[in-house]
């Protein structure tokens, strides 16, 4: 599952990289797929964060 999270923030945070052209050259294809690396650690990052937050704000609520 949060894999999947990662894919969708992924595809918002770089659309292009993630809307499925038909037919793109060799060229294209490697830059498709370095953009979608790219956005996908951006993704996990971001997702990373926000864990790190849910987690703190769990652990003062406990406290």
């Amino acid at each position: 599952m949060q894999n999947d999270l990662a894919y969708q923030v992924a595809a918002i945070l770089d659309p292009k990289a993630w809307d499925g052209q038909e037919r793109p050259s060799e060229r294209l294809r490697v830059q498709i797929r370095h953009r979608q690396t790219s956005s996908l650690k951006r993704a996990r990052a971001v997702l990373a964060v926000v864990a790190s937050h849910l987690t703190i704000g769990e652990e003062t609520r406990d406290a």
